[in-house]
């Protein structure tokens, strides 16, 4: 009988730790403490970024339109878009900038100026970090 328990009890601890290796690869670090409120307001930061990425916005702005503090708004937008607000506008500035150097073979001191940089030098390294290619490069490729 003391086997038969011993064995059971050993049986619900094989599920037990299956199922929590199975609860941490399914849930996005960092996602597991968030409500659904707190996803639909970094999402609709996420669409006002994306909406007025042509426009300077500042944290605190943003912060208080959305009625949060900086690091509220800094941490539930990282723990939904697994990336900081100054990334996120970074990358579409880039993305934005690569769009028309593929699109309408712009030259890349406009790029720069597209994506926000004063110095095409500084755009260059940045772009090429991002996407592993020059923009020069992007442009020959037309």
């Amino acid at each position: 009988m003391l086997q038969n328990l011993y064995l059971e009890s050993r049986a619900i601890q094989i599920v037990i730790e299956a199922l929590q290796v199975i609860s941490k690869s399914d849930a996005p670090p960092g996602r597991y403490a968030l409500r659904p409120r707190d996803y639909q307001r970094a999402r609709a930061i996420g669409e006002f970024l994306h909406d007025n990425s042509d426009k300077p916005i500042t944290l605190d702005s943003i912060a208080r339109d959305f009625g949060m503090s900086v690091n509220t708004l800094q941490r539930l937008f990282h723990a939904v878009h697994g990336k900081t607000v100054f990334e996120y506008v970074r990358a579409r500035n880039l993305e934005r900038a690569r769009e028309a150097l593929e699109r309408d073979g712009i030259s890349v001191a406009e790029a720069a100026y597209l994506a926000g940089y004063g110095s095409a030098a500084n755009f260059a390294t940045a772009f090429k970090r991002y996407f592993g290619i020059s923009p020069k490069n992007v442009r020959a490729q037309l």
